[in-house]
């Protein structure tokens, strides 16, 4: 007989006889950024019961990893778009570099906001994908 735990994908150590749930974490490390520190602490204040379930099945850290890179992704591409639209190009780096890092500069400000906007967007309309 397998327990709700088991099929959520939880699992056991045996210890003496007796059965204890394996409740941490798994030790992947992933280096978090801004956006998945801001998605983590949106989940720990507003979506509590899916913080301890992603928690106790051990995918939190791969969750927020993840969530994180896209919203990194997100940025560097609104950051090149920008540059595109702009005209913001390496000519204009090996002329005027001074310009072209005010540029760079703004357009990531900007990219940013826009970024930020966005994770708080998905944070109200969150789906999960991982299978709890």
């Amino acid at each position: 007989m397998t327990s709700q735990y088991e099929r959520q994908g939880g699992s056991y150590t045996e210890i003496d006889g007796i059965m204890f749930p394996n409740l941490l974490e798994q030790k992947q490390e992933y280096t978090i950024g801004k956006y998945g520190r801001q998605h983590l602490r949106y989940l720990i204040e507003h979506r509590r019961v899916l913080f301890t379930n992603l928690k106790t099945t051990g995918k939190l850290n791969s969750y927020i990893h993840d969530f994180d890179t896209q919203a990194r992704a997100q940025e560097e591409r609104i950051v090149r778009q920008m540059a595109a639209a702009e005209g913001t190009d390496e000519r204009l780096k090996v002329t005027d570099p001074l310009r072209w890092t005010g540029l760079m500069n703004n357009y990531r400000s900007c990219a940013e906001e826009i970024a930020t906007s966005k994770v708080l967007e998905q944070n109200s309309t969150i789906k999960i994908k991982y299978k709890l």
